[in-house]
């Protein structure tokens, strides 16, 4: 049963993939070019760096470098200094890079909308089985901000990260995070 399973997810995942590729392929973009504007839409302010995206699409620095290099030359995304450490930069997308996003979210069908109502992306047991697998494999976690340990709601209603004790906007704690941790 569980062979069978996790070959209907994969076959579900490839087409899904065909149709980024197709989409991508519009843009002179591969899919994992369109993989990077889709993580970066989700990245929050810990996570928008290129070390975050090699860890969350396991690909290589050299990958991760030559794939950031040739959408900043699509100007699909811009890089800044991380002004928290200088030694590192952030990555937005720009007006063209969610352009290319959308025009690829639009590509894949209406039909895998229907997933979310059999295996809702909120759904419990699907981020048990998602952390559990990662922490057997000893991979970092990512996962949406405001379910951390360390979201932190403050009094009137301010949100603040336990682990870097910053405060949180609204949107940064709806989004991916490189430092979460399951809250037990």
């Amino acid at each position: 049963m569980t062979l069978a399973i996790i070959a209907k997810l994969e076959r579900v995942l490839a087409l899904k993939n065909y149709f980024v590729r197709q989409g991508a392929s519009e843009f002179g973009l591969q899919q994992n070019h369109a993989e990077i504007l889709i993580y970066l839409s989700q990245a929050n302010k810990y996570s928008d760096n290129a070390r975050a995206l090699t860890k969350y699409l396991g690909i290589t620095k050299g990958s991760v470098s030559q794939s950031l290099a040739l959408l900043e030359k699509k100007t699909m995304i811009e890089r800044t200094i991380n002004p928290r450490d200088k030694r590192s930069s952030k990555l937005k997308l720009t007006l063209s890079g969610r352009a290319a996003l959308k025009h690829i979210e639009n590509i894949i069908p209406e039909t895998f909308e229907k997933l979310e109502a059999v295996i809702p992306t909120s759904d419990p047991m699907l981020e048990t089985i998602l952390h559990e697998l990662q922490i057997e494999q000893g991979l970092k976690s990512f996962g949406i901000c405001s379910g951390c340990k360390f979201h932190t709601l403050l009094k009137g209603g301010n949100l603040r990260c336990g682990l870097t004790e910053e405060v949180l906007s609204q949107n940064d704690a709806q989004k991916i995070c490189a430092e979460y941790e399951a809250a037990v």
